[in-house]
């Protein structure tokens, strides 16, 4: 080795370790109509005091996407894989880990996606929060990773 630290992180995946937690709001579409981003003035009524109609403000759900978990336990739509610049060409698709490596020596990137076609499209997407767990790291330290919109489509095969 050169002296220089090389950062390693191995995420395993033999057992379910991706967990993409996402916070939807849904609202009805009136017939007819379309949704606004833009805020409404409310409507004056003679009812001041009344307490505000819940039923307007949408319904917050929280769905989980886990892989053989949920949203049902046959649920697969969790595609995971990463590359490696020293061997652009070689498919991890299969393999029992994924490789985060950051260093002199070379650099490994995962790729992860998620079906999360289950949520209409008339939903708004408040937050979504990825969970990565490490099955061995070395050395043993924090680790911080950026997240990317992927804008091509890929295969885990």
């Amino acid at each position: 080795m050169n002296g220089k630290m090389t950062k390693v992180l191995s995420v395993g995946l033999a057992v379910v370790l991706l967990t993409l937690l996402v916070s939807v709001t849904s609202r009805a579409i009136p017939s007819g109509g379309h949704l606004s981003d833009a805020p409404s003035a409310p409507a004056r009524s003679d009812t001041a005091g009344a307490p505000p109609d819940v039923a307007s403000a949408g319904t917050f759900t929280t769905t989980i996407f886990q892989r053989w978990v949920s949203p049902h336990p046959y649920y697969a739509g969790v595609a995971e894989t990463y590359m490696d610049t020293y061997y652009p060409d070689a498919n991890y698709g299969g393999s029992g880990t994924m490789k985060l490596h950051s260093g002199a020596g070379g650099r490994q990137r995962l790729l992860v996606k998620f079906d999360i076609s289950s949520i209409p499209s008339t939903a708004t997407v408040e937050e979504a929060t990825l969970t990565l767990f490490a099955w061995y790291r070395s050395p043993a330290y924090r680790v911080t990773a950026n997240a990317y919109r992927i804008e091509r489509h890929w295969n885990e095969d």
